[in-house]
């Protein structure tokens, strides 16, 4: 069973293979950047599947909850869901091996 979030795949010289190693000539722009978003989403989803495999539901939803009221909110300013979300560790996880490994 092969999983690119531990083990990327290799080439033939036994490097990793990276997205940002992938070249795509010839493409409309906005097919291009479309690709680009789906790419980057699924990758950034591929994060959080892992860590629900490794954790189960009810942890993993229980963690992921809290980080985002835990990071968004305080006595001084309210809650901030967005920048709980943005701040969330689970997300940061996620948007670091998104940044790892994709060229943009």
């Amino acid at each position: 069973d092969y999983d690119l979030l531990r083990q990327p795949p290799k080439n033939i010289w036994g490097n990793p293979i990276r997205l940002a190693d992938l070249q795509f000539d010839n493409v409309d722009k906005a097919v291009s950047s479309s690709f680009n978003n789906a790419i980057s989403t699924l990758i950034h989803e591929l994060v959080h599947n892992r860590q629900f495999s490794n954790l189960g539901l009810c942890t993993f939803f229980i963690d992921y909850i809290s980080q985002v009221v835990w990071e968004g909110c305080s006595l001084e300013s309210g809650c901030d869901f967005d920048k709980g979300y943005e701040d969330a560790q689970y997300e940061q996880e996620a948007y670091d091996y998104e940044n790892d490994i994709l060229p943009y």
